[in-house]
């Protein structure tokens, strides 16, 4: 099986804030021949800094029968409130141990809540659209970042320290390694091969492990 990866790592003179960490993340499609034609929805992240900030309340919408944002980033203790935007219902739920839930159903302009424990990588589905998936990532702390479809991050204020770097695609690519920081700024060009196609994201079962019914319009 073709495995990523590979990384390049430059230590530059300091032309920005100390301690940032920015660059790249390109994503090849499953079998690593062709590159995706968007490198968003990966996740950058810094393991080992302490967390210091406090956490607002994050919103995940359900808007036009999809999750929003597709990827979520929460950190650990941190409230998430599961909004319907639709006019029909939705539900929300999760059966991934470490982020079991089911919100049952609701209407429109109204939300649950749920807090997000324990880190991790955790799928949010509804039960009555298949094709409404959400990937939630559970960090330690506020160093992460998002990629935009040119795979570019950055993450801000690192104290200088020794820690892992972990990236992971909502398609299954997946890089880790230690990195030090120090005061200069950090330019990172780093490539994941996915191991899932679309397709194989979107099949899934429902909350009784049972497949969908037609979408009813609900």
């Amino acid at each position: 099986m073709f495995k990523s990866l590979c990384v390049t790592l430059l230590a530059m003179t300091s032309v920005g804030f100390a301690g940032d960490l920015m660059g790249t993340v390109s994503v090849m499609k499953k079998g690593g021949r062709k590159p995706l034609s968007s490198f968003d929805n990966a996740v950058v992240q810094l393991k080992g800094v302490p967390q210091t900030k406090s956490l607002p309340i994050l919103i995940s919408y359900q808007k036009d029968k999809s999750f929003e944002p597709r990827l979520l980033v929460v950190v650990k203790g941190q409230e998430v409130h599961f909004h319907n935007s639709d006019p029909i219902q939705h539900n929300v739920f999760s059966r991934d141990q470490g982020a079991e839930f089911d919100l049952g159903h609701y209407p429109k302009g109204e939300f649950k809540a749920v807090t997000f424990q324990q880190p991790g990588r955790f799928k949010v589905y509804c039960n009555i659209h298949q094709d409404m998936v959400q990937d939630v990532v559970v960090v330690e702390n506020t160093f992460f970042a998002t990629t935009d479809e040119e795979g570019r991050f950055v993450i801000s204020g690192v104290p200088p320290g020794k820690y892992e770097l972990e990236v992971w695609h909502i398609y299954g690519g997946y890089f880790t390694q230690p990195v030090e920081v120090t005061d200069a700024e950090m330019k990172l060009e780093l490539s994941v091969v996915s191991t899932k196609h679309v397709r194989e994201v979107k099949s899934h079962l429902n909350k009784e492990g049972q497949q969908y019914k037609d979408d009813d319009g609900y």
